[in-house]
């Protein structure tokens, strides 16, 4: 498992998580779920600007969630859209604990295979955040077997 899990987060943390989603798809659990242990949390949802890295030394951990859905033969399960100019600036290199998780779709380890860490989780349902967020703090366990076989990645 890569060094960063399972998070060990001083309290009153500051807190960034970002959604990148197609539409306003959202995932208001995990915000929640930070909240309620005692973390400082922003949450910003699609930012397309490619200054972000300029904005993130406030922050002690950043929590990049990809959620894009298959949609039957109308669009991709990629993150694509404006959104991904956050990554202009290899903030995720910059930055001592950058999360990056995706919820329904494990096709983004093969387009981001640079990133430091990758999480998939299978749904983005309220169980499915609930459970990232305790995965996170290694109150429960992750595997590291991609669900799409050549995706193959050991944290």
């Amino acid at each position: 498992m890569h060094h960063l899990f399972p998070l060990n987060l001083k309290p009153k943390s500051n807190i960034l998580t970002v959604t990148l989603s197609r539409g306003d798809i959202d995932l208001p659990v995990i915000d929640c779920k930070l909240k309620e242990r005692g973390f400082y949390v922003t949450h910003l949802l699609n930012p397309v600007d490619h200054f972000f890295s300029d904005s993130i030394d406030p922050y002690d951990t950043i929590f990049i969630n990809f959620a894009f859905k298959a949609d039957w033969a109308i669009q991709s399960t990629r993150s694509v859209g404006a959104h991904n100019r956050i990554f202009l600036g290899r903030f995720y290199m910059e930055h001592s604990c950058v999360v990056f998780t995706s919820f329904g779709s494990p096709y983004h380890l093969r387009m981001f295979n640079g990133l430091p860490n990758y999480i998939n989780v299978h749904s983005s349902s309220l169980q499915s955040q609930e459970s990232v967020v305790q995965a996170w703090f290694g109150e429960s366990s992750m595997n590291v077997q991609s669900p799409v076989s050549n995706l193959y990645r050991s944290l």
